[in-house]
């Protein structure tokens, strides 16, 4: 169903503007009118240029958390699903979500169920995501669990924020950091050569050594740029094959400092999903099925699958957890004992919240140690450049 702009004027006079959808523009000007609206000027929303295709702006993990906020308001205060997701397409900032939002209540007035009207737009709302919905349905309980999907949502946004706050710091250091030493070693210390090839003198070995590596990155410097981008290519193309993915996973996990910090994420992410799942009605070996493909790391998607095939055969989850020896030994006994309870959704859920508080933590404590090593890294650089710059300087004032 396309949009329309509509400008025109209220009942009390006001100037009004906004954008409608209806299956054409006399359809969009009956709506409005009956909504006493008068002096209309209805035209088509322009297609946007990028729409369906990979340039396209996608709905992010915090709009998607915005909008189950508000749906599972709406519907929570009585508001019906096809009106809810009718006002919530109307507001949405995102061109992407408001188009499947209005096809997704165009399913739902032809026969589909939601979750099945959903499941149309998967790079919208995921497995995870539809999973849920389609128990809730079943259950009845569909306001119940769009409040845990806002949970979910919302918690996983925060995580991941907290993950990149610890990289982007240091990364941005370490940027600026680089061009300043190649600004130096190309302009700063040629100039210095100068002076220094006018006396004569022999330079030492600190000063002599700067200048070899000035001349390198001098003479080779478009080699050096090239070579370097032709690495970084080479590496985004092999991290996409399917060897190189797990490669990289795998890498992600047991990095120093980072390594952490990931893996208390993963874990943290892999029991809110299934604790989401679980307590949403859907089957255990269910919800494994589908939080193995949304976990993010192939290595842990691996032990997920296999966790599920065993438990399909009779075996406890947290038996084929300890034997994958990815998971802490925390983790596998807090899951035995939600089991042997059977609490395990709830159990889930409470060391998800653990995790979080972890990796919060963690990067709390990595910042603090990062920050001190940077400074006497890149101060230790900076030294090293003064010292062998100015090294001849002192030796012509002890000559004088």
């Amino acid at each position: 169903m396309p949009f329309f702009r509509y400008r025109g004027w209220s009942k009390s006079g006001r100037k009004i503007r906004g954008e409608i959808d209806a299956f054409s523009v006399e359809g969009a000007e009956k709506e409005l009118k009956e909504r006493g609206y008068y002096g209309l000027r209805v035209s088509p929303v322009p297609k946007d240029l990028f729409e369906n295709t990979w340039l396209e702006k996608k709905v992010s993990e915090r709009e998607l958390a915005v909008f189950s906020r508000q749906f599972a308001t709406m519907v929570g205060a009585g508001i019906s699903i096809l009106e809810a997701l009718r006002l919530l397409a109307r507001q949405s900032g995102n061109r992407k979500l408001q188009r499947s939002l209005v096809d997704i209540r165009s399913g739902i007035e032809q026969g589909a169920a939601l979750h099945e009207a959903m499941a149309r737009h998967p790079d919208v709302f995921d497995t995870l995501y539809v999973s849920m919905l389609k128990a809730a349905e079943m259950g009845g309980v569909v306001g119940d669990v769009l409040f845990r999907l806002c949970d979910y949502l919302e918690k996983s946004v925060q995580l991941k924020a907290r993950v990149k706050n610890a990289m982007i710091y240091p990364a941005i250091v370490l940027l600026v950091a680089f061009a300043v030493l190649f600004f130096v070693l190309l302009y700063v210390v040629p100039s210095f050569e100068d002076i220094f090839l006018q006396t004569g003198q022999a330079l030492p070995l600190p000063t002599a050594t700067l200048l070899r590596v000035s001349h390198f990155f001098q003479d080779n410097f478009f080699t050096f740029l090239g070579g370097t981008s032709l690495a970084g290519c080479t590496f985004v193309l092999f991290a996409s094959t399917k060897s190189g993915r797990r490669l990289t996973d795998y890498a992600r996990i047991f990095v120093p400092v980072y390594g952490t910090i990931y893996r208390k994420a993963i874990m943290a992410r892999f029991a809110r999903m299934l604790g989401a799942m679980l307590s949403s009605g859907v089957s255990l070996l269910g919800a494994l099925g589908v939080v193995a493909g949304t976990t993010g790391n192939r290595v842990v998607e691996e032990v997920v699958v296999a966790a599920a095939a065993e438990v399909a055969r009779g075996e406890t989850l947290g038996a084929q957890l300890e034997d994958a020896g990815l998971f802490p030994l925390m983790f596998v006994h807090m899951v035995e004992v939600g089991e042997n309870s059977g609490t395990l959704d709830t159990t889930l859920v409470k060391l998800a919240d653990f995790f979080d508080d972890e990796v919060a933590h963690a990067v709390a404590n990595s910042m603090a140690l990062l920050e001190p090593f940077l400074l006497v890294v890149i101060g230790g650089i900076v030294g090293a450049l003064i010292i062998a710059l100015y090294l001849p300087i002192f030796q012509m004032g002890a000559l004088v």
